[in-house]
């Protein structure tokens, strides 16, 4: 099937608008979770932009029990994580470092 991709530049800068206007926001747990850049910066966005934690769905497929669930989560890092297009990738990890904020911080936020 075609693989479709929006700008990003345009997708960035609209994703708090998108993320403050939502009420809750569902996580898929899945063990491609944590490979997932994208996904990360979304709920990233959710928890800086004041979203509750008891706002925030997770559901887990394939089930998986609620530790096995957080050592996925626990196993996340920034640095590893891939998006579709390696420009998508490079331009993310840009905008969380000119964030003043350290790919720690930004591990620690996601888990």
């Amino acid at each position: 099937p075609p693989t479709y991709h929006i700008a990003i530049t345009p997708a960035c800068s609209c994703l708090p608008i998108w993320v403050v206007a939502s009420r809750r926001l569902l996580v898929v747990l899945g063990e491609t979770f944590v490979t997932r850049l994208w996904c990360a910066m979304e709920l990233y966005t959710f928890v800086r932009m004041g979203g509750e934690l008891e706002r925030i769905s997770v559901l887990v497929p394939g089930g998986r029990s609620r530790d096995e669930a957080l050592a996925l989560i626990n196993a996340f890092d920034v640095r590893a994580a891939q998006c579709a297009l390696q420009s998508d990738r490079e331009h993310l990890l840009t905008v969380i470092e000119s964030s003043f904020l350290s790919f720690h911080e930004f591990n620690r936020i996601v888990r």
